[in-house]
């Protein structure tokens, strides 16, 4: 399964566990909060749940 593209100049914030919303919102509240520009895509999909990484 390939990954979603970011936006340009962005990192992807991409969401695999889906059991605490709150969680999620505090996860981009945070990363939004780190400066005046956006520097993220989030990406919030069920077909991503339990995606682990690759070595």
């Amino acid at each position: 399964m390939s990954l979603p593209q970011p936006d340009d100049l962005t990192s992807l914030v991409l969401r695999t566990d889906f059991g605490d919303e709150g969680a999620w919102d505090l996860v981009r509240a945070a990363v939004d909060a780190a400066g005046e520009y956006s520097f993220a895509t989030y990406v919030s999909d069920l077909r991503f749940v339990d995606v682990g990484t690759m070595p």
